[in-house]
């Protein structure tokens, strides 16, 4: 899903306040309106809803809205939140179902607030954590239950933190890595288990580089991106094996409108069927050999083909791979 942004291309603002999806082959327009149009928003997206906050247009204050998509409609959320601001940046945790969102800056100020948000409230979390930054990006890495923070502008610098939220307390994870830098864009790939970085812009960042945090240390894919980007969109369609990319900016700062996708390959144990997508023709499959005890079904291989194999099948299907 995507929404809003700048393209100066379409209105005298060049500012967009549209809901598009993606069909796996082509985007379908499917809403015009609620949130104004505007872009550098929050955005994260659950099993049920997808979760919008602040955000707004150069020159002019920063929103501090509050919206959610149902699939069908954009709903004002109301009551007390986050202050307006822009450039900050959330992720949904599913271990504790709830949004977390992190800094961002107003029309002066970086912030260093943690907020989550959990059946239809926010919680100002009163935690130390990464100081004040914006330009960050933020993905939840499903394998080690954490979400995952990364850069961002902070003071008059762009930094290379990376620090990982539990759900109570933030820690600093590492200082090494992707060269420090602002504007980029992470998610969580099942494939590999691995937390993706992607473009951003900042001194010594190489574009083509992509980047992949294994919950220890960061590596470089060897996979070359063939573009440069920042401040575009970056999400993981895991019944398909592939990360998508939309837009954003090139070096010149060009509006883009080019959608990519990166194949993350077919080895992947929730395929069982082997069509190269995961859906519940996996699941009938993964059955239909565990119930004819087929080695192939010792998914935990133990040796033995038992219940921990249905669990362990259905854990890998839930996150795509």
């Amino acid at each position: 899903m995507f929404f809003g942004g700048r393209s100066d291309v379409g209105n005298a603002s060049g500012y967009s306040n549209e809901t598009w999806l993606w069909n796996g082959s082509a985007w379908d327009l499917v809403a015009q309106g609620g949130p104004s149009p505007r872009t550098d928003y929050a955005m994260a997206t659950s099993d049920d809803i997808v979760l919008l906050h602040g955000g707004g247009q150069f020159a002019s204050a920063p929103a501090g809205d509050t919206w959610t998509w149902d699939g069908n409609a954009w709903s004002l959320v109301n009551g007390a939140g986050p202050s307006p601001r822009a450039a900050h940046a959330m992720a949904y945790d599913p271990a504790r179902d709830e949004f977390v969102l992190f800094g961002g800056i107003d029309e002066v100020f970086l912030n260093n607030e943690t907020w989550t948000f959990h059946d239809g409230t926010w919680t100002r979390r009163d935690v130390a954590g990464p100081g004040a930054i914006a330009n960050h990006a933020m993905a939840y890495d499903p394998a080690r239950q954490e979400v995952i923070l990364f850069g961002g502008l902070k003071g008059f610098s762009s930094t290379n933190e990376t620090w990982a939220w539990d759900g109570n307390a933030w820690t600093l994870r590492s200082n090494q890595g992707p060269a420090p830098r602002t504007n980029h864009r992470m998610t969580f790939d099942p494939t590999t288990q691995t937390v993706v970085l992607v473009g951003g812009r900042g001194t010594g960042v190489d574009p083509s580089i992509v980047w992949r945090w294994d919950g220890t240390q960061w590596q470089a894919d060897p996979t070359p991106l063939p573009i440069d980007r920042r401040n575009h969109a970056l999400v993981s369609d895991p019944h398909r094996q592939t990360l998508l990319l939309f837009g954003g900016e090139d070096a010149g700062e060009n509006a883009q409108s080019q959608t990519w996708s990166l194949d993350c390959g077919t080895d992947c144990t929730a395929d069982f069927d082997g069509n190269d997508q995961v859906d519940t023709r996996d699941i009938t499959a993964f059955l239909n050999a565990w119930n004819a005890g087929d080695p192939r079904a010792d998914i935990n291989g133990d040796n033995s083909i038992d219940t921990r194999d249905v669990l362990a099948f259905l854990n890998l299907w839930n996150t795509g791979c």
